[in-house]
């Protein structure tokens, strides 16, 4: 049976998002849509898609990292109003790591879980030579050494 977290992402980035950015138009100059999953629902009401607003760096005193919350999903039918689309690895670093913190939170994926799962697409990378060909390996690899200290931390 494959893990949570080998279901729920694709080659180290979320499969159930969207992300877009508007070239530093306003604060939040990258938005993240989560699609799939809502919150906040229950038998009488489906819940709310989840979106969160951010800017380049949103773990900075003087960064930017807000939620929102509508019944619809922000991006449709049109996503005009958020910027150009752009993929999960074309956003900042700093960004990255909080949206897969997001998104490990909202699906309830483990550190465990994610880890195990970020250590063997890394290992399929090195074992296929892959190398070569995703030069943000050594980007990956920060991120899973700072999965193991959280882990060792945790501990």
């Amino acid at each position: 049976m494959k893990s949570r977290a080998k279901r729920l992402y694709h080659e180290l980035s979320p499969k159930f998002i969207r992300c877009y950015e508007n070239n530093g138009e306003t604060l939040d100059r990258y938005t993240v849509v989560f699609t799939k999953k809502r919150v906040g629902g229950n038998k009488h009401r489906l819940g709310e898609f989840v979106y969160v607003g951010m800017s380049k760096r949103p773990y900075h005193p003087l960064g930017f990292y807000q939620h929102g919350f509508s019944d619809r999903a922000v991006d449709r039918p049109s996503y005009s109003h958020l910027g150009k689309k752009i993929k999960f690895h074309g956003l900042p670093e700093d960004c990255q790591q909080a949206i897969i913190e997001e998104y490990n939170d909202l699906w309830k994926i483990s550190k465990k879980d994610y880890g195990l799962y970020y250590f063997n697409v890394l290992d399929d990378f090195v074992n296929n030579e892959l190398i070569p060909e995703y030069p943000e390996l050594k980007r990956f690899r920060r991120q899973f050494d700072n999965v193991l200290r959280m882990k060792t931390n945790n501990n």
